[in-house]
């Protein structure tokens, strides 16, 4: 059933469960040509439909980085969005502050992240500090 597919490919849904589940489907030379058909080809050539679909593919980043869904994929996703339309994204200021709402979301996400790592570490080093004894 395409549902219980869809299910185990975004078992934490979130308003963007239909599109993970597309994208999760793809390999990566699928979803390479998916993040290439964003946009324009050149940034000098950007109509307002490019930006705006850039400014939507931009909202998708900075809902579901602090969802905590799909952490790691999305992620990537997002390192290559950048560095396929980086330049485009400064091109047009609207982009920009986007941009820059998607890098607060995520930096502050990184640092939760952080935050559990640290306290694993220190939890290695306990319990490692008394078999040690």
């Amino acid at each position: 059933d395409e549902e219980d597919e869809e299910d185990e490919l975004n078992p934490r849904g979130g308003p963007y469960a239909e599109l993970i589940a597309h994208l999760r489907r793809r390999g990566p030379s699928g979803l390479d040509a998916e993040i290439r058909a964003l946009g324009p080809w050149d940034a000098s050539t950007m109509t307002d439909d490019d930006a705006a679909e850039l400014g939507d593919v931009l909202d998708f980043f900075a809902a579901e980085i602090p969802s905590g869904r799909n952490f790691e994929f999305v992620n990537a996703l997002l390192a290559h969005f950048l560095r396929v339309h980086g330049g485009a994204l400064q091109a047009r200021e609207s982009l920009r502050l986007k941009a820059e709402k998607v890098r607060g979301v995520a930096k502050a996400t990184w640092k939760g992240v952080d935050v559990l790592l640290q306290e694993v570490r220190c939890a290695l080093g306990f319990f490692g500090g008394v078999a040690g004894v």
